[in-house]
């Protein structure tokens, strides 16, 4: 079950309906996008299309027990976490992994949408990375828990009038969860010593105040610190390129998201 969390979709066949309409064959990524693996639209038609209510699929009765001082993956597994979810009037990410692939799809809406029936989603092979983007979209983060009442509401706002996928719906909610994921990477991760190297550089720009710590230095010493300042500067590029090109997106769209 564990391996369901980061399982990528490399095994599994492109189905006959992307040949027929190439729409559905747009690829999405999760909040946290550097994980492995991406799924198409019509996969995320596959998930979404089981179930209207989360109360469909958020009891759960299937657990895996491990020491509470543990501070690992499988604590979303346990008896604890369900009973806690319960209490807080919540449901889980892992609940939707373990339940979705027992519904049926049923939803003929959304499988218009896509010029099929509910009936051609039968035989369609579930695609786990689909279940983690359509819970990343539906908590706008990368949480692992959701209040039922906002899981319902962002679950009916995914569906246009016409019963099809609200791709732009969609597509808006995993913004926000990335641009949130992003955030939370250069305030509480790594990233927050990349952010403070630039703070302090506009800062010693402005005031003139300890501007002699990023002028040049004796060649030794230029030698030593040159390559990690160097390191910095591509990895703060490359994060604030990667969220223009995310923020962007909803103006120009983009063949992958």
């Amino acid at each position: 079950m564990l391996a369901l969390l980061s399982v990528s979709a490399h095994g599994l066949s492109v189905p006959a309906q992307l040949a027929s309409n190439p729409a559905l064959a747009k690829t999405f990524r999760r909040a946290e996008f550097w994980d492995e693996g991406s799924a198409t639209l019509l996969d995320l038609v596959n998930v979404l299309g089981r179930w209207q209510t989360s109360s469909q699929w958020s009891t759960r009765t299937e657990f895996i027990e491990c020491d509470v001082r543990e501070m690992t993956d499988l604590q979303a597994y346990s008896v604890k976490r369900y009973e806690m979810a319960l209490r807080l009037g919540q449901v889980e990410r892992v609940a939707l992994f373990q339940n979705t692939a027992k519904l049926p799809f049923s939803d003929e809406g959304l499988a218009k949408g896509c010029g099929m029936t509910a009936k051609d989603f039968k035989d369609l092979a579930l695609n786990p990375v689909a279940i983690n983007i359509v819970f990343d979209a539906l908590a706008q983060s990368k949480n692992s828990l959701l209040p039922v009442e906002v899981c319902d509401a962002r679950r009916m706002g995914l569906v246009s009038t016409d019963g099809s996928l609200n791709e732009a719906a969609f597509s808006v909610s995993l913004v926000k969860a990335r641009a949130l994921v992003i955030m939370s990477w250069f305030v509480f991760g790594k990233g927050n010593l990349i952010g403070l190297l630039v703070l302090l550089k506009v800062v010693t720009d402005a005031t003139g105040v300890g501007g002699n710590f990023f002028q040049a230095r004796p060649p030794s010493l230029q030698r030593k610190h040159s390559g990690s300042r160097l390191g910095l500067c591509k990895i703060f590029f490359y994060f604030s390129r990667l969220c223009t090109n995310q923020l962007s997106f909803l103006a120009s769209g983009s063949p992958e998201f």
